[in-house]
């Protein structure tokens, strides 16, 4: 309750430093545990919510940008489904690691 007081209190706006988030982000996402858990969960796939989606929504061939890619988990699957895909994420060491399952 005192969170809404304070936004009330400053006009309603709060200030992100976009930057600082982005860093942070980059920072946890290229520690070497973390790598490895997003790594390790390349071998699950596609959870059965998102091949419900795509089977109802999209037909191959397409080619699908996936923001966010991480070490590829999606994208991984989404190419064993016959889609082009392309993976984009903050952390360097998590496309490297996308990269090398592929």
């Amino acid at each position: 309750m005192n969170i809404l007081k304070d936004l009330k209190r400053k006009g309603g706006l709060v200030k992100l430093d976009e930057d600082k988030i982005i860093n942070k982000i980059i920072e946890k996402h290229s520690q070497k545990e973390e790598v490895k858990e997003f790594s390790r969960l390349t071998e699950i796939g596609l959870y059965d919510f998102e091949k419900n989606f795509i089977d109802m929504h999209l037909n191959i061939p397409k080619k699908i940008l996936n923001l966010g890619c991480g070490a590829g988990r999606e994208a991984i699957a989404l190419a064993k489904r016959g889609y082009t895909t392309f993976g984009f994420d903050l952390s360097p060491n998590m496309v490297f690691e996308s990269a090398k399952k592929f």
